[in-house]
């Protein structure tokens, strides 16, 4: 079976809805870490030390087969353009741990 990861980048303020896409998509899992710290070509060095959570970022990355990415992606790409998410996929050459 072929996987591939999918990365997404969200504001903590669009990450709910972000969230029921990728799960109304077929995702069955996913690890959302709060990010406290970036540094980027557009915006520079970014600290997540602002006084509400909406002002911080999440990346998301969940797992799934490549047959179902080209769905999960059009589901989801009109949202991020919309808000401003990243995202980025890699093809898995190895993976441990992973039940189906």
């Amino acid at each position: 079976m072929d996987l591939i990861k999918l990365e997404i980048i969200i504001s903590n303020l669009y990450l709910e809805r972000l969230i029921e896409k990728l799960e109304g998509s077929g995702v069955q899992g996913y690890t959302a870490v709060e990010i406290s710290r970036g540094k980027g070509l557009k915006q520079g060095e970014q600290l997540s030390e602002g006084l509400l959570p909406t002002s911080n970022n999440t990346l998301i990355f969940t797992i799934c087969d490549a047959s179902k990415t080209s769905d999960i992606i059009s589901n989801i790409q009109p949202f991020l353009q919309e808000r401003g998410g990243k995202l980025i996929t890699y093809k898995i050459e190895y993976a441990s741990g992973l039940s189906s």
